[in-house]
C-alpha cells in the first residue's frame, strides 16, 4: 500500500488525541470501528483506519498470516499506535473472548 504524505496528513486531521486513546473523529462502520476511503493504485477503498494508521506508523503490516491489527485498549475507535497491536486471527479472538468475559463478570 502506497500512501502519500498528503493522505496521511488528512488521515491525521480526523484524529482527536485525547491523554490516553486517539479517536478517529470520520466515518466509523456500524460496528464501531473507523474507516477512510482512500484513493490506492487508481481506484477508491474503504480502509479501517487503525489499520492505516498501523501502516502509516510502523510501515507494514505482516502478511505472513491473517493478520489482525488488535486494540490494546479495547475501544474500536482508538487509532493511537501504541495501543494496536499486529496478531493472528486466533489470538485477537482469544482476546477479545476474555476481555468480554472479564468486563461481563465486573458487571
Amino acid at each position: 500500500m502506497r500512501v502519500t504524505a498528503r493522505q496521511a496528513e488528512r488521515f491525521w486531521k480526523h484524529v482527536n488525541k485525547t491523554s490516553h486513546c486517539w479517536l478517529w473523529a470520520g466515518s466509523c462502520d456500524p460496528r464501531g470501528y473507523g474507516q477512510v476511503s482512500i484513493g490506492l493504485s487508481g481506484q477508491w477503498t474503504i480502509v479501517k483506519a487503525h489499520r492505516l494508521s498501523y501502516w502509516l506508523t510502523y510501515g507494514t503490516i505482516p502478511i505472513s498470516r491473517r493478520i489482525h491489527i488488535d486494540h490494546l485498549c479495547r475501544n474500536r475507535a482508538c487509532v493511537r499506535p501504541d495501543h494496536l497491536e499486529a496478531v493472528t486471527a486466533s489470538e485477537n479472538l482469544q482476546r477479545h473472548w476474555a476481555w468480554k468475559r472479564s468486563h461481563l463478570a465486573s458487571h
